[in-house]
């Protein structure tokens, strides 16, 4: 007999995923075995147009880099990258500050970085 995952087990899923360019409408079980079942979710996308490939390739680049600027940072500061200071590095190098700001703020969701002290980062 195969054990389906918790209401609160869902409700996880459900949340992790709506904190994506997309939201769960709905979902339903098919059959499975004692190690694997089927979870069928219905999604809508929320997040606007959708991309290219290489707007993906760019966006995820560009991500890097913002990695990269909190690293080099984050060895110069004690207390952690400034965010301004990050910031204002993508900006030299070309990121669009908006962009720069959504991608911190998509790092704090994912729990890829953290604030040591206020309006400072550290990668996880």
């Amino acid at each position: 007999m195969t054990e389906y995952p918790s209401e609160a087990e869902i409700q996880t899923l459900i949340e992790q995923i709506d904190e994506r360019p997309w939201s769960v409408d709905g979902y339903e079980f098919a059959g499975g075995s004692e190690e694997s079942f089927t979870v069928t979710l219905t999604l809508d996308w929320v997040g606007g147009d959708a991309m290219s490939g290489t707007e993906m390739l760019e966006e995820r680049a560009d991500l890097n880099k913002i990695k990269s600027i909190v690293t080099a940072l984050e060895s110069e500061h004690d207390e952690g990258a400034p965010i301004e200071t990050i910031l204002d590095r993508a900006e030299a190098e070309g990121i669009d500050r908006e962009i720069a700001e959504d991608a911190i703020d998509t790092f704090r969701r994912q729990g890829d970085v953290y604030e040591p002290t206020t309006d400072h980062l550290r990668l996880v």
